[in-house]
């Protein structure tokens, strides 16, 4: 590593962006520890099956709550005045109960031909868990984008570590008392409604006055307009993301079946804890970050490179072994039956790493308001990423179908990333302008 290299990254970890993600990604850490700690419990009191059916549950719940607050809620941390903030926050709930009692009245009336429909009959009893869950996990979703506006990443730790230890009690308990899938699924909600209280709590005591104050349907229809490419470009934005991530469960589970659908989901789920652990704090605290040296007129291209390479170079190493290990760990953690599981996230790894990766360049694209761009580019990542399942399918193997979804993501994922470098320099040559309401070609 070079001089100049080594000068950025202690440049890097002396600065307060470090230190904020450092505090969230520890919280994060910790969470997935106990995520982590409880698995090997929990894959011998459920079968596969019982994980699929989570895993699709899931799947359907995080793909439409991308859309569920029509993605002003990410805009709450991007205006200069509080106010305009807190009126951002008001339109996001607003819009969030209106689509989950529409997705209640869809459920009620549909839930049994649906289920069908996806060759899953036995869906029909636990879609009634999708408006709820949508509702607490879109409620909680506004609440950190809040928060972190506020930097408020201490708080955002805390409700993250009390939602897995209170998910991960409530899966073990319901596995002991033999109550099947739908005890995971009442688990993973118990910890979700403790996270919001966290959060919540802590707006309304210190910022609900502040909120009501703020709050005019003049200025909710201002912010509205101003910020209007969210739902125009991101809110189709988020609900490709979701379909993309989401798309592997799907698929698994409607051409194969439920156990290879929470094989994979399980694969998903442990390879994805190291390789997001500091990605996903990385992108919120930049997002913040890039926002705020967007206001006060700073160049971004520094930071956003100093970041990202210093990702890259924290990852080389350790992925090779791990994907190497992952079959052997996988059976001696989880139990013979899972060593197709461990198979799966030896394939995975390519494309969450790239992911990971790609997070500064995510955030990049939101606080740019490239969202045109960014649909264009979720399109083609989820048609390359179906085609890639599609292999699978066509002979006949889910491990197939893997490594097709793998390596199609990873190649969008590392365009992204030389896309929004490309960009974010020609921003910064051009005078740092940055446009609302409009997208910036």
């Amino acid at each position: 590593m070079s001089v100049s290299a080594v000068n950025q990254l202690k440049t890097l970890l002396r600065s307060a962006f470090f230190k904020n993600v450092a505090l969230l990604a520890s919280g994060t850490l910790v969470a997935q520890l106990i995520t982590l700690a409880s698995t090997p419990v929990l894959s011998r009191l459920f079968l596969p099956a019982a994980f699929g059916i989570l895993a699709i549950l899931n799947s359907v719940v995080i793909t439409l709550t991308g859309v569920t607050s029509l993605r002003y809620d990410m805009a709450i941390v991007l205006p200069a005045e509080d106010d305009d903030a807190a009126n951002l926050l008001s339109l996001s709930l607003a819009i969030l109960t209106t689509l989950t009692l529409i997705t209640l009245l869809v459920i009620t009336l549909g839930r049994v031909p649906l289920a069908e429909h996806l060759g899953q009959p036995e869906a029909a009893d636990w879609l009634w868990w999708v408006p709820p869950l949508i509702f607490i996990s879109g409620l909680l979703q506004i609440l950190s984008y809040w928060c972190s506006r506020h930097k408020e990443f201490r708080l955002l730790s805390i409700s993250q570590i009390t939602a897995a230890a209170i998910s991960a009690g409530s899966k073990i308990s319901a596995g002991v008392a033999a109550l099947g899938p739908l005890g995971l699924v009442a688990g993973q909600a118990a910890g979700q409604i403790i996270a919001l209280l966290v959060l919540l709590t802590r707006v309304l005591r210190d910022d609900f006055s502040r909120i009501r104050g703020a709050f005019s349907l003049e200025r909710v229809r201002k912010v509205a307009y101003s910020y209007r490419d969210f739902p125009r470009y991101h809110a189709l934005n988020s609900l490709i993301r979701g379909l993309t991530g989401s798309l592997p469960v799907f698929l698994f589970g409607v051409l194969f079946d439920t156990a290879t659908a929470g094989l994979y989901s399980m694969a998903y789920l442990l390879i994805k804890a190291p390789t997001m652990l500091v990605g996903s704090a990385i992108h919120q605290v930049y997002y913040q970050r890039a926002s705020e040296a967007v206001n006060k007129g700073h160049l971004l291209y520094p930071d956003f490179k100093r970041i990202t390479l210093s990702l890259l170079a924290a990852s080389l190493a350790p992925a090779p072994i791990v994907a190497w290990m992952c079959p052997s760990l996988f059976t001696f953690i989880l139990g013979p039956e899972w060593i197709a599981s461990g198979h799966f996230a030896r394939f995975l790894m390519p494309s969450l790493l790239t992911m990971m990766l790609s997070m500064p360049a995510h955030a990049l694209a939101l606080v740019l308001n490239h969202q045109r761009w960014f649909l264009g580019w979720q399109i083609i990542a989820l048609i390359l990423s179906t085609a890639g399942i599609g292999l699978g399918y066509v002979v006949d193997s889910p491990t197939a179908g893997v490594i097709g979804y793998s390596l199609t993501t990873s190649l969008m994922f590392i365009i992204l990333i030389l896309a929004m470098a490309a960009r974010v320099r020609r921003v910064d040559s051009e005078g740092h302008r940055v446009y609302q309401g409009e997208d910036s070609h």
